[in-house]
C-alpha cells in the first residue's frame, strides 16, 4: 500500500465528509468511551503509543481492538479518537516488519497524527491479526506547529460539557484534518540510504528493526542513548546494533542523526527560529546543532535558510 496517497484520499474523500455531514457523533475522547468499551481487561503483549504525546487516531478500516488506559475499546471505520497526553494507548499485536500487500479495509487500518514540538507527525498503521503484528508505514506527513495547536485545541475542547463542543469539536477537527491534507510529505528514503546508496527495505527487515525505527520516529525530539533504546525495546545493546546495522545499512545513533537533520531541513524551510528547531528535534545545543548541520550539509542553519528563502523567492518570479 501506498501509504501517502492513501493517506491524503482517506482524509479528503471519506474522513473529511463524514466529519461535515455527522459533525462530532463519532469523536471519541477516553473519559467519554462509556459504552464503547468493553470494560477491563489484562492489556495483550502489544505495541504501546507513547503517553506523553497528544494525538488522534483516525481509523479507517475493520474494527481496531485497542486498550485505553486498562480498558478494551473496539473501533470502526470512520471513527476518531481524540487522546490526551497521558493517556496509556496498546495495540494488540507486536511491532514487526509486514510487507504492505492486503487490502486495507480487510484489516484495521488507521491513521495515526502525533503532536510534536514543532507540529506534528502523520503515519498509516495496519494490524494483521494472523500474524500478530502491527506495522506502520515508513512515510509520514510533517505538518508544522500550526497543526499541532490545532490538537492540542482539539483535545482541550474534548474535555468540556455537550452542547457546546459539539460544533467546536467539529471545527477543530476540520482544521487539523484540511492541514495534514496539505502536509508535506516525509519518505523514509529521504533519511536513510545504505552507504552503498542502495534504498532500504522495510519488507526484509527484522522486526526489531522495524520497532527500533519506529521508536526512534516517535522519540527523535527526546535525550535518547543506544542503551535506553535497546531496554525500551527489551534487547541487548549488542544485538540492537548488530540487527539494525544489517537491516538498514547504519548505525542506530547515526540513523537518529540523519532522521534528527532530515527533519531539521524541514523546519528550517519554516519561519521557526533556528534555537527552536534545534530543540525540535533534539539538540539541546543549539551550537552542537549548527556544527553537526553543518558537517552533514556543508552549511549553517542560518545559512541554508537563507538559500531555501533566496530559492523560493526565485522560483515565484
Amino acid at each position: 500500500m501506498e501509504s501517502l496517497p492513501f493517506m491524503r484520499t482517506t482524509l479528503s474523500r471519506e474522513v473529511i465528509p463524514r466529519v461535515l455531514c455527522g459533525g462530532a457523533q463519532n469523536v471519541w475522547a477516553p473519559a467519554r468511551l462509556g459504552t464503547r468499551a468493553l470494560g477491563p481487561a489484562a492489556a495483550p503483549k502489544a505495541h504501546e503509543f507513547k503517553p506523553s504525546r497528544a494525538g488522534i487516531f483516525c481509523f479507517v478500516g475493520g474494527v481496531t481492538p485497542v486498550w485505553v488506559d486498562g480498558r478494551q475499546a473496539e473501533f470502526l471505520p470512520h471513527d476518531i479518537l481524540v487522546r490526551p497526553s497521558g493517556v496509556r494507548l496498546l495495540l494488540p499485536a507486536r511491532q514487526a516488519a509486514v510487507a504492505w500487500n492486503v487490502s486495507p479495509h480487510e484489516l484495521p487500518t488507521g491513521i495515526r497524527v502525533d503532536a510534536m514540538p514543532f507540529g506534528a507527525v502523520a503515519r498509516v498503521f495496519q494490524v494483521f491479526p494472523a500474524e500478530d503484528v502491527v506495522r506502520f508505514s515508513p512515510w509520514a506527513l510533517l505538518a508544522d506547529q500550526r497543526l499541532g495547536e490545532a490538537i492540542e485545541a482539539l483535545v482541550e475542547e474534548m474535555g468540556h460539557e455537550p452542547p457546546e463542543q459539539g460544533v467546536v469539536v467539529q471545527g477543530l477537527l476540520l482544521e487539523v484534518l484540511g492541514r495534514l491534507v496539505r502536509a508535506p510529505d516525509f519518505g523514509e528514503e529521504q533519511w536513510v540510504r545504505a552507504s552503498s546508496g542502495s534504498e532500504p527495505h522495510p519488507a526484509e527487515r527484522p522486526g526489531v528493526v522495524a520497532a527500533a525505527m519506529e521508536h526512534l520516529l516517535a522519540n527523535f525530539d527526546q535525550d535518547l542513548s543506544l542503551a535506553g533504546i535497546a531496554r525500551s525495546l527489551a534487547v541487548s545493546p549488542s544485538h540492537l546494533s548488530e540487527q539494525f546495522r544489517r537491516g538498514t545499512g547504519h548505525t542506530v545513533m547515526g540513523y537518529l542523526r540523519d532522521l534528527r537533520l532530515a527533519i531539521a531541513v524541514r523546519l528550517l524551510e519554516t519561519p521557526l527560529p533556528v534555537k527552536r528547531v534545534a530543540e525540535s528535534v533534539g539538540f539541546a545545543d543549539p551550537l552542537y546543532f549548527s556544527r553537526v548541520f553543518h558537517r552533514a550539509t556543508g552549511q549553517s542553519p542560518t545559512e541554508f535558510r537563507a538559500h531555501a528563502v533566496s530559492e523560493l523567492a526565485e522560483g515565484t518570479r
